[in-house]
């Protein structure tokens, strides 16, 4: 049976079985160090040299990881999903980006350390008998500052490798899932011009052309190349941590009066904890004519899963939201059931899930993440726009008492 085209990327792999993150961890800072400083490691006159150094980066992140990152990764925070193969080597491709800003460092060091050595050479007078080299005292300034600056640079590429890579929320994608699922031509460009910049200062140091500028030019290049295969910053994770955005769904839906139970398992409910397993938000709308309420599933990008999943849990969200009608009253709830709503933010649903939605008469909806995120009560013109936007909530529910069994649709 061959794979569904929805499947762009590949299911995510438990850990178990797997390489140890931190050691995946400590090996992309080394590569990464490797792609994003060879052109300067040239350019000082010797490429290789950048091994070594390379090999410093990984004892330096393997010593960071294995002291600041639990034991297993199958505790939490570790419970994610395994980073395919395509977001290990986007991760590479933009931790490079770091390493080219530690070289592009290590060169404006070079370019102090040669002035100041060329005034000097230039003022004999001042210094009799010197025999000053301004190219040689450059050159062994350029490679300590390149060794210095590599030590820095594990236990940052390691923080920050961990953060997009295994996402502190369980079961979140790695911040270059959206990435790999998405190759934007900004990003295909960037690929193909770094690998070319890489080859050429290979080729350029294999046949001995060592005009500096050249490697100068070059690794500007791989700083660029690198730049669109960075993670949005700190705002995806951010903003695709569970919390945030159920408290940004959470107002939404305040402005538009509906009553809203932000963390279905608090206290009055923790016994409901494993039937509350899926569920973000519970919202009810009561108004003159008719009371309704919804058990709210939240899926952004990082936290979408292949569509097989996906099915299984819209499934799973349909009897959750049947059987917490069995305690409306300790929810506080006054409707005589819950319907199930599933709303993706920022990202399609598969094809697939939105039938087998249509079908079983469950609720979806699909918002701007960044609409949901800025959303300000105080502003007139996003409270008619979510209101819109929200207006299939408005339609009949099909009660649940005649909703059929049905079994998931078979992959296609």
């Amino acid at each position: 049976m061959t794979e569904s085209p929805e499947t762009t990327t590949g299911t995510s792999q438990p850990c178990e079985g797997r390489l140890d993150l931190r050691t995946v961890i400590a090996l992309i800072a080394a590569i990464a160090f490797v792609i994003g400083c060879l052109p300067t490691a040239a350019f000082l006159g010797y490429a290789v040299a950048v091994l070594p150094l390379a090999f410093v980066v990984f004892i330096g992140a393997c010593w960071t990881a294995w002291r600041g990152i639990p034991a297993s990764c199958t505790q939490p925070p570790l419970d994610a999903p395994y980073p395919s193969f395509a977001e290990l080597a986007l991760a590479v491709v933009g931790q490079s980006f770091l390493a080219s800003i530690v070289a592009v460092m290590a060169l404006l060091v070079w370019a102090l350390l040669y002035g100041i050595a060329a005034l000097l050479h230039l003022l004999p007078s001042w210094f009799p008998g010197s025999t000053i080299n301004p190219a040689l005292v450059a050159q062994i300034s350029g490679f300590v500052s390149l060794f210095l600056w590599a030590l820095a640079y594990a236990p940052l590429a390691i923080k920050e490798l961990r953060a997009s890579l295994w996402p502190e929320t369980a079961h979140v994608r790695s911040a270059y899932y959206s990435i790999a699922a998405d190759l934007r031509l900004s990003i295909v460009t960037g690929l193909i011009c770094l690998s070319l910049a890489i080859l050429g200062v290979i080729g350029l140091d294999a046949f001995n052309i060592h005009n500096g500028w050249h490697f100068v030019a070059l690794q500007l290049v791989v700083l660029s190349s690198a730049l669109p295969t960075r993670p949005p910053a700190r705002r995806q994770s951010n903003l695709d941590s569970g919390p945030q955005i159920e408290e940004a769904a959470a107002r939404v839906f305040h402005a538009l009066e509906y009553y809203v139970i932000s963390n279905p398992s608090s206290a009055s409910t923790v016994d409901l904890g494993p039937l509350l397993t899926g569920v973000d938000l519970i919202i009810e709308r009561r108004d003159r004519d008719r009371i309704r309420a919804f058990a709210i599933q939240i899926k952004t990008a990082q936290s979408r899963l292949s569509y097989r999943v996906e099915l299984m849990d819209v499934s799973n969200l349909e009897t959750t939201a049947r059987s917490l009608g069995d305690y409306r009253e300790r929810l506080g709830l006054k409707a005589d059931w819950l319907s199930p709503l599933v709303i993706y933010l920022g990202v399609p649903a598969y094809p697939s899930v939105r039938k087998f939605a249509e079908q079983q008469g469950i609720f979806l909806l699909e918002l701007d993440l960044d609409f949901v995120v800025g959303f300000q009560s105080s502003d007139l013109r996003k409270i008619d726009m979510a209101r819109e936007a929200l207006s299939p909530l408005d339609r009949d529910i099909v009660l649940p008492s005649i909703v059929p069994e049905t079994e998931l649709p078979p992959a296609t």
